[in-house]
C-alpha cells in the first residue's frame, strides 16, 4: 500500500523454501502462497542452501559450504562447486560436515551460522579448511529473487499442494490421544 501496489499487479513470489525453522518455514511459504492467491500469480521457491551455496561465480573451481544452525549441535548444510551442488542436502554434526569439505583444498564457508558452525568445530578442534565468507550474514535476498526468476523464465513454477524443503522430520507429532 504505502508504496503504491496491490496484490493484483503482483506477477511471480519468489520465496525460499529452506531447509531451516519448521515454523519460519511454514509461515514463509503460507505467506507467498497467500500473496499468490489473491495476486492470481505463480509462486517460485528456491532452495535456501542452493542461494547461499551460490555466492562463488562459476569457473573458479572454488567449493562452497553453506550452513544454516538446525540446532542441538547439527547443521543444514550442502557443498557446492560453480554453482552445482555436490552432496545431498545434510543434517549434519559439524565434523561430519567438515570431513566432507577436507576432499577439497580450500572451502568458502557461508550461511547466517558461519560463525557459529566455525565456533563449533573450533570446539572440536577441527576447524578445517575453511574460509570464512566476510558477508556470511548479509542477507541474499536480491539472489534468492534472482535464481527465482531464473526458475520462472525456464518454466519451473511451484505446485500449489507443495511445501517446505524439510531436510529433517519434525519432531512435534500428532497425539495419539492417550495419556
Amino acid at each position: 500500500k504505502n508504496i503504491g501496489i496491490s496484490a493484483g499487479d503482483l506477477d511471480l513470489v519468489v520465496a525460499a523454501r529452506g531447509p531451516g525453522s519448521f515454523s519460519g518455514l511454514r509461515i514463509g511459504m503460507a505467506a507467498a502462497k497467500g500473496l499468490c492467491a489473491a495476486a492470481g500469480c505463480p509462486c517460485v521457491s528456491v532452495p535456501t542452501l542452493d542461494v547461499y551455496g551460490s555466492l562463488v561465480p562459476p569457473g573458479t573451481g572454488t567449493v562452497t559450504a553453506a550452513v544454516v544452525d538446525a540446532k542441538k549441535n547439527r547443521f543444514y548444510a550442502a557443498l557446492y562447486r560453480d554453482g552445482e551442488r555436490l552432496t545431498d542436502y545434510l543434517d549434519a554434526e559439524p565434523g561430519e560436515i567438515a570431513r566432507l569439505a577436507a576432499a577439497h583444498p580450500r572451502v568458502v564457508l557461508t550461511g547466517p551460522h558461519a560463525g557459529l558452525f566455525l565456533e563449533r568445530l573450533g570446539a572440536a578442534g577441527t576447524a578445517g579448511n575453511f574460509l570464512r565468507d566476510p558477508d556470511c550474514r548479509a542477507g541474499r535476498s536480491a539472489v534468492l529473487l534472482r535464481m527465482g526468476m531464473e526458475a520462472f523464465e525456464a518454466g519451473l513454477r511451484d505446485d500449489p499442494s507443495a511445501g517446505p524443503l524439510y531436510v529433517r522430520p519434525p519432531e512435534a507429532r500428532p497425539s495419539d490421544g492417550g495419556a
